[in-house]
């Protein structure tokens, strides 16, 4: 394969995708395939191609992503289509092309919805409530402490609208994030050289970008990120959702969020260090989707992996202290 061989992602190791995928192999193709299932994507790894874990992977933002899909389930049997997704979105559109191989994926009755609603509502309201008290811990410490709303909460509705609004609602972000610095930077009890950022969840992953932006931060924390909006979106617990959207929609919001998915910004976070802490039961961000932040986040890094879930435990607060003590000088833990 030539060093600059055209990548493509492949989404589909089936009958009918292994052949296909193995034929760009053997042209020299860069092709990287994930599959529902990945042990039947396994055999084109011995052929050159490379096994993914999610979809967003499969071409790092760059190149073409390829998926076969049936145009009919009632005519046209053996008629099939290919979906061309260029980095900035689903082109040409079909409303069909993702719906194709997601029927295990989608909601439950509504009285299941419901619950699954009312339990995502318990598990924010007890994140809330432990980044607060985080916040007091590392005040009790001797840290100034400022909090900024995430967009969605200052809004009703949905965490995103999968508009062009998610876009400028993430850029107006950082922008508050910055004027944050100013505001501490400010204050004569704070030293400006010991600022350090701490984002959980959305705020690690947004944390991912502002690393990246704002160099007068001399660490930052990220609990639980994953590599930004995109990649939440595309995780395999969400076709379902991305799949009932219009194709005009879907196109739309790639082409507006790819650019600043934070994933892509996390090379130029250094040399500021990083903490990353995740779970390995989270089931809101898939150790594979961690793994590859990770993996992109440049040294120094510190890594930090758990046996629990989203919200962690105690043990990740307290290793997040200690490693402030060592960055920024807060007071240690007695």
């Amino acid at each position: 394969m030539s060093k600059n061989a055209q990548k493509i992602g492949w989404i589909g190791a089936g009958r009918m995708g292994s052949p296909m995928a193995e034929r760009l192999l053997k042209a020299g193709y860069d092709v990287s395939i994930w599959n529902r299932t990945r042990a039947k994507a396994e055999p084109l790894a011995a052929k050159g191609g490379k096994v993914v874990d999610t979809i967003v992977n499969t071409v790092l933002y760059e190149g073409y992503m390829l998926y076969p899909y049936r145009r009919s389930a009632l005519k046209n049997k053996h008629r099939w289509n290919f979906g061309l997704v260029y980095p900035d979105g689903l082109e040409p559109c079909r409303d069909d092309a993702l719906t194709v191989g997601l029927a295990s994926l989608r909601r439950g009755a509504p009285e299941e919805r419901r619950e699954l609603f009312l339990e995502k509502i318990r598990r924010a309201a007890d994140r809330m409530n432990r980044l607060i008290n985080d916040a007091k811990t590392f005040a009790s410490h001797g840290a100034v402490v400022i909090a900024i709303d995430a967009p969605f909460a200052r809004r009703t509705g949905s965490t995103l609208r999968m508009t062009k609004q998610d876009r400028d609602e993430q850029i107006q972000l950082m922008k508050d994030l910055q004027r944050a610095v100013d505001v501490l930077r400010a204050q004569p009890n704070v030293d400006k050289d010991r600022i350090a950022y701490v984002g959980v969840s959305y705020g690690g992953a947004m944390g991912v970008q502002f690393a990246a932006i704002e160099h007068r931060i001399k660490a930052a924390v990220l609990v639980v990120a994953d590599g930004g909006n995109v990649m939440h979106e595309t995780k395999a617990g969400n076709l379902a959702f991305m799949a009932s959207l219009s194709c005009a929609t879907r196109v739309a919001w790639f082409r507006n969020m790819i650019p600043i998915e934070p994933i892509r910004f996390v090379g130029f976070a250094k040399p500021t260090p990083l903490l990353l802490q995740n779970g390995k039961l989270d089931e809101a961000v898939a150790q594979a989707d961690a793994q590859l932040l990770h993996n992109a986040a440049p040294e120094p890094k510190t890594v930090f992996w758990y046996n629990a879930g989203h919200n962690l435990n105690q043990q990740a607060l307290l290793d997040a202290h200690d490693w402030l003590v060592e960055k920024i000088g807060l007071d240690p833990r007695q």
